[in-house]
């Protein structure tokens, strides 16, 4: 019954690529005509989730062998203390089932110091809906909003923040927003838009599909370290 189920689901995606909706309506139809159809689609549902949530920590996993490489020679310190949104925490497997839990990766600027002893400059990967990468700023011994963490990201980054990270990180690349002090996806773009070669690990971008392969995923992020080291890591004095 599983297997009629997923034949149906595939037909949609093949179809509904093509822009066939009709076809995809007559196929969704099967998952009515008994409640046992409905629950395998369901317990599919279920199991792609988990998948998903699966690919994306493989992902961050290879993040992780490949900054290896790199992390020294930009002064760069794996953050272990705080975790914050770390892409191996558990509440991560709620993806799916909120806006976003923002799974990261997190990398201590260590020459970075700021006249508060608490701030710390973090490079960091993360996964919004897309994957991108940029420099954040991150204090050690500030609340959390709820009170209950203590370690948080600095949201409101002032002129004069700015100025003192002006010692560890070139201003020209400088597009403060929220706790970043600049960012960029993967293929080096900057403007908040979709692009087809940045994976979506929201909606599942045939980008995001395709990191299932281990080689290409691999290569995909090899050449994704680079575009951030051309881009962001470059820049830091």
């Amino acid at each position: 019954m599983k297997s009629i189920v997923m034949q149906y689901i595939d037909n949609i995606h093949v179809f509904s690529d093509e822009g066939d909706k009709r076809f995809m309506e007559r196929s969704l139809e099967v998952l009515y005509e008994s409640p046992d159809y409905f629950g395998a689609g369901i317990e599919i549902e279920r199991s792609m989730k988990t998948a998903k949530l699966g690919l994306m920590r493989l992902v961050f996993d290879d993040f992780k062998e490949e900054m290896e490489i790199i992390a020294p020679q930009y002064g760069l310190e794996l953050e272990k203390e705080a975790v914050y949104y770390s892409y191996e925490e558990k509440q991560h497997d709620k993806f799916y089932d909120t806006y976003s839990t923002y799974p990261g990766l997190n990398y201590v600027v260590k020459k970075a110091k700021f006249k508060e002893g608490s701030l710390q400059m973090w490079f960091r990967i993360e996964v919004e809906h897309n994957l991108y990468a940029g420099i954040t700023l991150f204090d050690t011994e500030l609340l959390s909003q709820d009170g209950k963490q203590k370690g948080y990201q600095v949201d409101n980054i002032t002129e004069n923040l700015i100025d003192e990270a002006t010692q560890y990180l070139d201003r020209d690349v400088m597009t403060s927003s929220d706790w970043w002090f600049t960012w960029c996806y993967p293929n080096g773009k900057h403007q908040d838009d979709y692009y087809d070669d940045v994976p979506d690990f929201r909606h599942m971008n045939q980008c995001a599909i395709n990191l299932v392969d281990r080689q290409y995923r691999k290569n995909f992020v090899r050449n994704a370290v680079k575009v951030f080291e051309e881009h962001i890591l470059k820049y830091l004095r």
